[in-house]
């Protein structure tokens, strides 16, 4: 009985390692990020790719070696990180693709394109050398915060674009300035200082870094196109060089895409936990995430879509 039990935990177990195995997706688009700035400014190196700036992968994040460690922009932990400034770089180019003003409400848009719910959070470092990276800890000191107070930006389960308003701090004024975007997604079941369940632990994360700069006075300029127009930079030139277009101070935090995958409402399909396992903890909402993937899919002999 004993063992009978130990197997079918195990199997659980490997059921849900595959679930988090299925990656989020996305890109930090506004700032453009290093990786995503060929989509605003030709000539600058092209990742395809930028919507996977993901640490390596959980499995490689949280591994023997890295042990949830992560480059800053989202490269893995133990590789020659080419989307950060030093000898392995190809993305960081020194391009300044925004140009702020201290205290401003701004915006930055992010492209969902496979979600695993969780939230995003920006962060943002002034470099006195621009030759070195910003370090996390030069990052985690000016964490950006939302008119409303908050933090975090929980943005659902749903694909799209999103764009969230952000107060820069008063007084912070650098001529380069490393813009961090954080996804910690929130489809994997564990535990941290925070609680339990789903969300909680250790979670798949993507990463992006911009590189702005913020004046104590004058407009928001840009010296790549915004991302709604997509209006090119019309040289290949690093040198960073403002187009006129400005921000404005309102309040809307968010913006979704039209084109988004549906997601399941009160009267479709839901899958819950059947069996010996309906009284596991956790399995009633890891039966719920994979019912809501598209295609869904629910084991029968697990799961029973209701």
């Amino acid at each position: 009985m004993k063992r009978s039990l130990y197997v079918g935990h195990v199997f659980v177990t490997s059921l849900i390692c595959q679930v988090s195995l299925i990656a989020g997706h996305a890109r930090f688009v506004e700032p453009p990020a290093r990786s995503s700035l060929w989509r605003f400014v030709p000539g600058q190196p092209t990742n395809y790719n930028d919507n996977e700036l993901n640490c390596g992968g959980f499995g490689h994040q949280y591994n023997n070696e890295n042990r949830g460690r992560c480059g800053i922009c989202g490269d893995p932990h133990d590789s020659t990180r080419p989307n950060e400034i030093g000898p392995g770089s190809i993305y960081a180019n020194g391009v300044i693709a925004r140009t702020y003003t201290s205290g401003d409400n701004i915006k930055a848009t992010v492209v969902v394109t496979a979600p695993h719910r969780g939230y995003f959070e920006f962060k943002i470092c002034p470099l006195t050398d621009s030759t070195v990276e910003a370090t996390q800890g030069c990052l985690d000191q000016h964490l950006l915060v939302q008119p409303n107070g908050d933090t975090r930006y929980y943005f659902g389960n749903t694909a799209g674009t999103y764009t969230v308003d952000l107060l820069l701090p008063d007084g912070l004024v650098c001529e380069h300035c490393v813009f961090q975007f954080r996804y910690r997604c929130g489809n994997n079941w564990g535990r941290d200082d925070e609680g339990d369940g789903l969300g909680f632990g250790p979670q798949e994360e993507f990463r992006g870094c911009a590189d702005v700069s913020i004046t104590g006075s004058g407009s928001v300029g840009n010296t790549a196109g915004s991302p709604a127009t997509a209006t090119p930079f019309n040289t290949a030139s690093t040198t960073a060089r403002a187009i006129t277009t400005t921000t404005t101070r309102d309040t809307t935090t968010t913006t979704t895409s039209s084109t988004a995958p549906p997601v399941l409402g009160p009267s479709q399909p839901r899958c819950v936990a059947v069996g010996p396992l309906a009284t596991v903890p956790g399995m009633a909402a890891w039966c719920e995430i994979v019912c809501s993937h598209n295609p869904p899919s629910c084991p029968g002999s697990i799961c029973s879509c209701n």
